[in-house]
């Protein structure tokens, strides 16, 4: 396991990353990679950790767990309703917006302060 630590941070730095975003399932992670940034000096990238969404079952949603694929034709309307799960407030009549126009309206209005708080969450439709 630590050399999976260390592989990272060393990724991280040599590639210069700035910021690290992953699940919350993930946080324990973090400070044995925060330690090994300190150890050896290097630049530490800042952390957000999301909540993760999970099945009916309480399970994680992921593709090793064989979770079905997302429709590509709702991706905004999916996009959308992630960013209300993550407590964003995007404006109405944004799910008709592309998914270009989507990713920039979330770029500029992004604020973590409204992550505090949030378990991990159901999926939409389950």
């Amino acid at each position: 396991m630590i050399a999976y630590h260390l592989a990272v941070v060393v990724d991280d730095a040599e590639q210069h990353v700035t910021d690290v975003v992953r699940g919350a399932d993930l946080l324990a992670s973090t400070p044995w990679q925060i330690g090994l940034h300190c150890a050896m000096s290097l630049r530490m990238p800042d952390y957000l950790h999301l909540p993760v969404v999970t099945e009916p079952n309480g399970s994680k949603m992921a593709k090793t767990s064989r979770a079905l694929p997302l429709d590509a034709g709702a991706a905004p309307k999916l996009l959308v309703q992630a960013l209300l799960l993550l407590r964003q407030f995007p404006p109405n009549g944004l799910e008709r917006a592309s998914i270009s126009e989507i990713w920039e309206w979330s770029r500029l209005h992004w604020d973590s302060q409204t992550l505090h708080g949030i378990e991990s969450t159901a999926a939409a439709g389950s």
